[in-house]
C-alpha cells in the first residue's frame, strides 16, 4: 500500500475519493466546489505528492514551487490541461495527466441530442410555450430519414 498523499483541488464525486483511498492514498478533498483561492490553493499544495485539479484552477509555476520538492503528479478531472503549465512539469519532472477519452460517450451522446432539437426546431420555442403559444408547425421540424448527415470537426 502507497502511503502517497493526494490534494483534490475541489469536490469530487464519492465514488473517485473511495478509489483513492482504496488504493491506499491518503486523500485532502478542498470541500468547496469552486475554484480555491490562490492562496489556499499555494498554502494547501506543498503537503502533497499528487494534485487533483478541475479545469479552471490554475496550475502555473508558482503552484510547482509551493509543492516541490514533494509534488510528483498532476491530474485533472478534465480531457484537456490548459490550465496546467505542462512545461514547467518537464522541468521538473512533475507527470501530467488527464482524463482523455472519459466524456467521450457523453459528448457523443449531447452532439446526437443537440443535432435532433436543432433538426426538430426545439431550440427557442421554450419561451413561447411557457408565454401560453403553442407554435405547432414550428415545433414539427423536420425529420432525419433519408437525409445525409455530415459531421465536421475533431
Amino acid at each position: 500500500m502507497s502511503s502517497s498523499s493526494i490534494y483534490i483541488t475541489r469536490t469530487i464525486p464519492e465514488s473517485g475519493v473511495a478509489l483513492l483511498t482504496g488504493a491506499g492514498f491518503a486523500v485532502r478533498m478542498n470541500p468547496l466546489a469552486r475554484t480555491p483561492r490562490r492562496d489556499e490553493l499555494l498554502d494547501e499544495v506543498g503537503d502533497h505528492d499528487a494534485i487533483i485539479c478541475q479545469l479552471p484552477d490554475p496550475i502555473d509555476r508558482a503552484v510547482f514551487e509551493a509543492a516541490a520538492p514533494r509534488c510528483k503528479a498532476i491530474a485533472t478531472c478534465a480531457v484537456g490541461y490548459d490550465n496546467i503549465d505542462v512545461a514547467a512539469c518537464d522541468e521538473r519532472g512533475i507527470a501530467v495527466r488527464s482524463a482523455a477519452g472519459a466524456n467521450a460517450t457523453t459528448v457523443a451522446e449531447y452532439v446526437i441530442g443537440a443535432l435532433l432539437v436543432l433538426v426538430r426546431g426545439v431550440f427557442g420555442s421554450t419561451d413561447r410555450v411557457l408565454a401560453g403559444e403553442w407554435p405547432r408547425t414550428e415545433l414539427i421540424g423536420r425529420e432525419l430519414a433519408g437525409k445525409r448527415l455530415g459531421l465536421l470537426g475533431f
